[in-house]
């Protein structure tokens, strides 16, 4: 989800004013709904099917994804905008570590929630079936130790309006700063 302000009036987003590979499958825009009552701009991938390559949404897990809100007249802003985020599956989002890594920490934090019932902003449900249980465990052990360095830094740097990111996934749920 992206937090866009000043969002021209009627405008109608839609996969092309986004750059990113993949690109998104779909684009919808819901007016006031996001802070400060900008409008709240949600994309979404098709599903990834662990296990198997090249499948669409490959991408997004395990990885990083950058994607660019592309200026124009439907967007309203000036120039592109740029913002990157992971997905690390099994990763809970421990402050610690200065890269992503699915360790300890990950399988301390699900045992702590064992056997609760988990909201959907939960960072240890990782199969979203609004418990933490076995199977959230399993999630962490099966990726135990796998990690994500830190992205490239960007050949150009896109700088805008100010822009939330809040990522919501299948997977996990990684909130992101304010730029």
């Amino acid at each position: 989800m992206i937090d866009i302000a000043n969002l021209p009036a009627g405008a109608e987003l839609t996969p092309a004013d986004f750059a990113g590979t993949p690109s998104p499958a779909s684009v919808t825009v819901r007016r006031g709904a996001g802070g400060d009552q900008t409008d709240r701009v949600t994309l979404v991938w098709d599903d990834y099917t662990p296990g198997s390559t090249g499948a669409p949404g490959i991408a997004i897990a395990n990885g990083w994804l950058t994607v660019i809100v592309k200026a124009n007249e439907r967007t309203g802003l000036p120039e592109d905008d740029a913002f990157t985020f992971c997905n690390l599956i099994g990763e809970s989002g421990d402050a610690s570590a200065l890269f992503a890594v699915v360790n300890a920490l990950d399988l301390a934090n699900v045992r702590r929630s064992l056997n609760t019932d988990a909201p959907i902003t939960s960072r240890v449900d990782f199969n979203r079936d609004g418990r933490v249980n076995a199977l959230d465990l399993a999630v962490v052990r099966q990726n135990f130790r796998h990690s994500l360095t830190p992205p490239p830094a960007p050949t150009s740097p896109a700088r805008l309006a100010r822009v939330t990111v809040e990522v919501l996934s299948d997977d996990d749920t990684v909130p992101a700063g304010t730029r």
